[in-house]
């Protein structure tokens, strides 16, 4: 009886182990693949990215933007769901402080990603828009206003900057230092290019800086604006987006542009950042990327070169392209299509 006894106590208590592994919270965030978001090619995609008020003559294939399923910051993760993730194929667990910045709000979060994947997108539409042989105008632009600055609904997100007071801007460094040798309370005339159209704004009265109040300022955060003379838009929620969909992006806005037939009958997904001038770089999740890639049955993932040593698994029926730019890409493309040329591999 006293065995039996015990083996029941030690049940429970197994149970009971059990239970609290399943259900206690741990300072962890797990990645996992996510679907995919047909860039070109795809139901829905030219509601993505389209040329305004023109038909596109795309090509057959399709272009994908792979994704990755991170946990959010308002979100915890028991350490159950961090045991079973740890040993999934294409699953990572990594400590919270790795992922997001300790002390950091998540409405700062939220906005410095917002910022980010905006920055990401004008990059690689930029990029896809230089190799499709298009002249692409750099100019300082405004990528946020701050809420009750002096510039508060006067100047919008997306906005180029001209001049200001007749004083032509080049950089985002000119708009600075000119609003720096004026004096806080001054009145400024701001000529922006808001879409199709020049408008002369005036902003009353410059305000002190919040770190230091004898220094003006706007209100604004400036950055690297691209204009080029196709009107292209990109209808996807910035929330919705990720770095990771550079590649892709510049991808797609290059075969949409040119409607190149080297990708036709092919799904091709890609993860990557991409600069103005075209340069790939690594992105993190990468195994994560390809399993998205692979599940979407792709027949070509392509990503950085830098991200080769990355990738843990092989995926059958799927090429893995590594890449140094968005011309490699194109190239390695048009010679697999026109000679049979074996892609590039890691």
């Amino acid at each position: 009886m006293k065995r039996i006894w015990t083996s029941i106590t030690s049940a429970v208590v197994l149970v009971a182990m059990v239970a609290v592994i399943a259900v206690t919270p741990v300072n962890f965030v797990v990645w996992s693949p996510g679907p995919t978001a047909a860039f070109l090619g795809g139901a829905g995609a030219t509601d993505w990215l389209r040329i305004a008020d023109e038909p596109s003559a795309s090509p057959s294939g399709h272009i994908l933007a792979t994704t990755m399923q991170q946990t959010s910051q308002s979100s915890t993760v028991t350490l159950g769901t961090v045991l079973i993730d740890y040993i999934l194929s294409n699953h990572d667990v990594l400590p919270r402080d790795a992922v997001y910045s300790p002390g950091q709000t998540v409405a700062e979060a939220i906005d410095a990603h917002r910022q980010d994947v905006q920055l990401s997108r004008d990059q690689a539409m930029a990029a896809g828009v230089r190799q499709a042989g298009i002249e692409v105008i750099e100019r300082p632009a405004i990528t946020a206003v701050r809420q009750n600055g002096p510039a508060y609904t006067l100047l919008l997100p997306g906005d180029f900057i001209i001049a200001i007071d007749d004083t032509l801007m080049s950089t985002a460094n000119d708009v600075r230092q000119y609003i720096r040798n004026k004096q806080v309370g001054d009145q400024v005339v701001v000529t922006v290019l808001r879409g199709q159209q020049q408008l002369k704004i005036t902003i009353p009265k410059l305000a002190g800086s919040s770190t230091d109040g004898t220094i003006p300022t706007l209100g604004i955060t400036g950055g690297t604006g691209y204009s080029y003379a196709v009107d292209l838009s990109f209808g996807m929620d910035v929330d919705a987006g990720d770095v990771s969909q550079g590649l892709p992006l510049a991808l797609a806005t290059y075969y949409l542009l040119t409607a190149d037939s080297d990708i036709d009958g092919l799904r091709i997904a890609a993860a990557g950042a991409v600069s103005a001038s075209g340069d790939v770089t690594s992105v993190p999740g990468i195994n994560e990327h390809a399993r998205s890639a692979w599940n979407a049955h792709a027949d070509i993932f392509i990503i950085a070169k830098d991200n080769c040593p990355d990738i843990s698994d092989r995926y059958a029926g799927m090429a893995v392209m590594p890449v140094s730019s968005l011309l490699d890409a194109v190239t390695a493309l048009s010679d697999h299509s026109s000679t049979g040329a074996p892609l590039p591999a890691c």
